[in-house]
Order: structure tokens, then sequence, then C-alpha cells
């Protein structure tokens, strides 16, 4: 039960079970003149007052009759002309008898009386705040009212409104006048009684004395011809000791606390090292597999490169097989051949890297046990380093190594090179599948796209490239059923973290090629929980929704319904065609990624590269999380950036000369700063915090 009822009820309360108890909603708690909170409070109301005459001398006797003279929390004060009239007999709830004093020598213009403010309002548009001011009972359309909640609405469409009276401060101290309206609306206060010392002062501090009269006056205009008129005005004090807790007009102190430091992007010099044209040669490195016993049968093994690594491997693969990994390698792709030879129980591989950037490191070997904990006999050992033309060289970082460039690359070369090395490189199905192969795709790389209604993220690892999508809610949505699901049924995405949701699909199908089309929604569960890490998913989207009889099915949208509030991250999103047989090669492939360098320590935003002059460019680094102390490259060959150096000079701007003499290799022009460390202390009212 809920409203505004006084009196005397016979009211019954269930409070067992699921039906609570009775409470009172805080909103409904006030601050009384008194400083008091109330929940329902009556005010002397003033009726009639005799004789409406008397002599300038005082003595006259007043009677003044109304309603609600109360005297139970404080005495009854009359003034009249802002002078005190005197109470001469007891005061009842409806009448006070007063004897008036002597009239002063100065009238004010105008008159502080009972509660509430006067409304005023006129039926045409003031065009301004200062003509409003100057309306008065003459001007057309005029009508007025009283109100005692500072508070206006109505249904009528009245253009102009002033509401006006005395403001009494409970507290001394700073305040703050606050106003909301629908449309535009001012408060204006004066320093004391009098209309002379007005000012603006809505939303801004000011200095009020407790038991003061100010005169108010809140102006609003409904320009707009909006249909409700509304605006009221609140008054907070920063001295009153009343909390949110006690009452939902109460608004406690908020203070915000901000940390902030000049940041300083980590930047590089680097200058590649001319050298002369060589004939390349492969980097031939074997591998041998040892079958000595048939209890290792069923112990795999996998193939690492370049912080990547291939699918498992049998002990019975072929070269192909082996060939076909290696290859499916970021690093590696389509620059490998591998030859076999057998003898008795052991094979020999030799795997010749074809990159003309020089001697490569060595592939490692993973061992994948069997359910007994057996393990392949297997070893991996270099037979001849590969070398560089001198023409080509790649940049190295914590194991991971970028695509080849030309000693000739133009700024965008590396900076594309770096870029990629600095995201998860995933294979090509997954992250830039052919064309036609799909009817829609999506991995969050284009910041353009913003059909999903999440949040674009790259401070965390991603499935593919450098951002994933954080808590979206859309996973497909078109204007219009125009995606086929016939030709495109497999919907296929990356997951991390909460995974349990329930897909709404919205499609329309035919019962034959003339029908006209009908619209259906399916909700189709992921059947997942929580992801600890990321996982590539297929659903045939198809088959969950297929209809008895139903042909030519048109997709219109796929959206999330969630049921819990945790984290979810989603990437690259396709609705593809996957041929029979190949779903399962699908989802195991999507498996080999390479993650980037550093990828526990360092979130790279981006990447700038600027040329400066010939072989010599400018490196930024952006960075998540203010991170420094970022390690130096490396390249492959070494000789094209044969050393690190310490810093060239503290400018941005290097001279062209000191550019030309430097040494090639890699010079720091400035360091990244660090991230906020230490701590702070926060004083409030004499007290400090530990």
């Amino acid at each position: 039960m809920q409203g505004t009822f006084v009196g005397s009820f016979n009211t019954s309360f269930i409070i067992n079970g699921p039906f609570g108890r009775s409470r009172v909603r805080d909103d409904k708690f006030f601050l009384s003149r008194a400083g008091k909170l109330f929940l329902v409070q009556t005010y002397a109301e003033i009726e009639s007052v005799e004789p409406r005459q008397g002599s300038v001398l005082g003595g006259t006797l007043l009677t003044i009759k109304g309603k609600n003279f109360d005297e139970t929390t404080a005495k009854t004060k009359v003034f009249v002309e802002g002078k005190p009239c005197v109470i001469t007999s007891k005061v009842t709830d409806d009448t006070i008898l007063c004897e008036v004093g002597s009239k002063p020598e100065h009238m004010p213009s105008i008159h502080a009386g009972n509660r509430g403010l006067k409304i005023e309002s006129w039926d045409i548009g003031a065009q301004s705040f200062t003509k409003l001011r100057s309306y008065n009972g003459t001007t057309s359309g005029y009508m007025e009212g009283w109100n005692d909640n500072g508070e206006y609405s109505t249904s009528k469409d009245r253009k102009s409104i002033r509401m006006s009276g005395f403001l009494v401060p409970i507290y001394s101290g700073k305040h703050t006048l606050k106003l909301n309206g629908n449309g535009p609306s001012q408060v204006w206060l004066s320093t004391n009684e009098s209309k002379e010392f007005m000012r603006r002062t809505e939303n801004v501090e000011i200095n009020l004395i407790e038991g003061k009269k100010y005169y108010i006056e809140v102006l609003y205009e409904n320009r707009y011809s909006r249909p409700t008129p509304e605006v009221y005005v609140r008054m907070f004090s920063k001295n009153s000791s009343v909390t949110r807790s006690q009452t939902g007009h109460s608004r406690n102190m908020k203070q915000r606390i901000i940390l902030s430091t000049t940041e300083v992007n980590e930047t590089m010099i680097i200058k590649l090292n001319e050298l002369n044209k060589t004939e390349s040669s492969d980097d031939i490195q074997s591998l041998v597999i040892r079958k000595n016993s048939p209890q290792t049968d069923g112990a795999k093994f996998k193939l690492k490169f370049g912080n990547a690594a291939t699918l498992p491997l049998p002990g019975t693969a072929s070269a192909k097989d082996i060939q076909y990994a290696l290859d499916s390698l970021p690093s590696l792709s389509r620059m490998v051949r591998v030859a076999e030879n057998s003898t008795g129980n052991t094979t020999d591989f030799y795997i010749f890297l074809k990159l003309p950037i020089g001697s490569l490191p060595l592939i490692e070997v993973e061992h994948v046990p069997d359910y007994n904990g057996n393990k392949l006999d297997i070893s991996l050992t270099k037979m001849a380093n590969g070398k560089a033309s001198n023409r080509h060289f790649a940049f190295t970082l914590d194991g991971v190594m970028s695509s080849p460039l030309s000693v000739k690359a133009t700024a965008e070369q590396i900076s594309t090179a770096l870029n990629t090395m600095f995201g998860v490189i995933c294979p090509s199905h997954i992250s830039s599948p052919s064309i036609g192969t799909y009817g829609y795709f999506n991995d969050f790389e284009n910041p353009s796209d913003y059909n999903h209604n999440g949040k674009v993220v790259s401070d965390r690892t991603p499935f593919c490239g450098k951002v994933s999508v954080k808590d979206p809610t859309v996973i497909y949505y078109k204007d219009k059923f125009q995606l086929s699901l016939d030709k495109f049924p497999f919907l296929c995405t990356a997951l991390h973290g909460d995974a349990d949701f329930v897909m709404k699909v919205h499609f329309q199908y035919r019962t034959n090629p003339t029908a006209n089309p009908t619209s259906r929604t399916t909700y189709i569960p992921t059947h997942l929980t929580y992801l600890t890490e990321w996982k590539y998913i297929c659903w045939d989207v198809l088959d969950s929704i297929k209809v008895t009889g139903g042909i030519m099915y048109k997709l219109k949208e796929i959206k999330i319904e969630r049921k819990n509030n945790l984290v979810l991250l989603m990437d690259v999103i396709s609705l593809k065609y996957i041929p029979g047989g190949t779903i399962m090669s699908e989802l195991a492939g999507a498996t080999v990624r390479q993650l980037p360098p550093l990828d526990h320590r360092l979130a790279m935003k981006q990447v700038k590269v600027e040329k400066l002059i010939p072989n010599v460019f400018r490196v930024t680094f952006d960075v998540h999380n203010c991170t420094d102390k970022l390690p130096t490259f490396q390249t492959l060959p070494k000789e094209i950036l044969p050393s690190s150096y310490e810093m060239l000079q503290s400018s941005e701007n290097v001279a062209v000369e000191i550019l030309k003499n430097i040494t090639p290799g890699i010079w720091t022009l400035m360091k990244a700063s660090p991230p906020l460390e230490g701590s702070f202390k926060v004083s409030f009212k004499g007290e400090q915090s530990e």
C-alpha cells in the first residue's frame, strides 16, 4: 500500500514469508523549518485579519483567523511590516490575538508573507528572461496561484512561468540551488529581502545565513511547446547533518580524486645497415623420430616456432604431414619443404626453411604423452645455418618473428609488419576467409563497424588481431531478411568468459518458392559455461531453426540474451559454409595461433613508423597500462640492426646530420613513462587516512 493518507485506520499487515514488512519509503521523509524529519506536516494557514486599518502609533488589537495555529514545538510569532505583534491571549488552533506596534520608518516594497511561493503564469512567450521578469498582472493571459514545494507542473500549454517568494535557510554556510526543468529556466536570488540585489544562482555555491530572508525568483519558458511544462528547484546545504540514509531528498557529498601523470610513449630510431647482396641459402634442420617401443604408439608431438605450435602429430606422421603442419604456422607459412629418409625404426625428416634472412632459431618439439605418460623418442638438430641475401630482414622479439621485409621497405610496410607482430595471428581461414565462403564476417578490427552494441577492447589478448568486443548484445543484424542460411548455415565465433547465453534468431522461411514468407524467432542455447580461455565454436544455425516443410531461409538478426553479469568477450564472427565432414578440422585448426611477444606483460595499442631519411625510421610504441622498460628489437639477419644503443638525445626532433652519422642499429630516443606508483593520503575535517 502506498499513498499520503492521514488519519486513523484499522489495518492488518501480513509480515510472514514472501509478503515482506511495512516500510516507509525514504523519499517520503522531508526536512522541516526546525531541521527535523517528518512524514506529514501542518503549517499555519491565515484566512483573515481584522481590522484592516489601525493607528500608525500602534496599539491596534488584531484578530487573526486561520488553521493549525499550533504551539507544540515552538511559541507563536507574528510580524506586521517586519515588526513584532505582541500576543495578548492564549493562542488557539484557529485564533491569534496580538497588539500591533508603531509604523516602521521605512516600508519595504515587497513583504515576506506566509509559507510557500507565488506562482504566476502567462499564455504568451517572453522570448527572453529579462522580459519575463518585467511581466505583471496586467500582461495578457495572466494567472496566479500558490505552491509550497518549489515545483510547477501543468497539463496546460502555458509558456511563461515565474515563481517568487522568500528563502529562509535552516543552516548558515554554503548552499547550492539545483534547478531542473524541461525547458529554459533560471534561478535569481537576492542578497537580502529586496529585488534590487538579485543575481543568477542556479548550480553554484553561495553563502547564506541561518534565519535570514532572501528574495527568490524562479523563471521558466516552455519555448518548445512541451505537452507538460514542468520545473522544480531544490536547495542543498553543506552544513546539513541529514544523510541520504535518512531521507531520499538528501544528497551525500561525492568527491572525485584523480591521479594523473604526463604519459610519454617509447620512441626509437632504427637505422638499417646497407649490406652487399649475397646468394641466400635455406636453413636446414633435422627431425628424427625413433620407434623404439610399441607402448608409445598413442603418444604424439607438436612442433613449435615463433610462439605458435602445430596440431598434435602422431609418431607415424609422413613428410607431407609435417610440411603441412609447419606451413600452418604464421611465421613459416608456405616457406617449408620437408624430405624423409627412413631406416628401420628411425625416420629422419629434413626440414628446409626457405626464408632469405639467414640462420633461424631451432624448431622446438613439444611432447604430447599418451594416457600412460609415454612419450615419443624425438630429437631435432640444426644441420646447416641459412644464409641471408642481405636484401630481406625480419624483426624478432621474445621468440616472435615478423614477416620478412625488404631492406627497401616503406614506413607503411614496416608499420604493418610490426602491428601484425604485436597482434594475435590466426589461421587465414579464421581471420580472413576466402570470398564466397561466408555471408557475414566481423573481426572488429574496423572501428566503423558497430554492429554488436558492445565495447571494443584492446587491453586484453584477443583471439585474433588486436581487438575483441566486450559484452556484445548483437551477433548479426540487418534491416531486411537477406542472408541465405541455406547457403551459409554455420555461425562460428571465438568466446572467452561468460559463454552461458542464449542466441535469439529472427528469420523467415517459405513453404514453397511462390508462398509469402513467414517470420519466426527461435532460441538457441550455447550449452556452455564460463570459459577461462579462448574457444572457437561453430553452430549449425540452419539445423537448429528448421521448420517442417520450410525452404528458402533468410536471416535478419541474431541477438544475445544473458542471465549473468560476468564479462563476455567475443571475436571473429562469421556466418559461413563448411563442407561436410570438415567441421572438426575447422575447429582444430583454429587453435594454431601465434601470440604476440611479451603477451603477459605488454598490451600494444599501436606502433607508428615514420621515415626520416633513407634507411632511418622513427618508431613510436603506444601501449596500454603505461608499460615501460620495453626491450629493443633484434633482426634476422642481425647485421641489419647490429646493436642496440642507449639514449640518442631527449628530443622528438633529431637533426638530419646526426641521423646520417649515427651507427646502424636501434637507438632509444625517448623512454616510456613509468606507471603511477607509491601511495597518498587523504585529509578530511582534520582526519587523515593511513
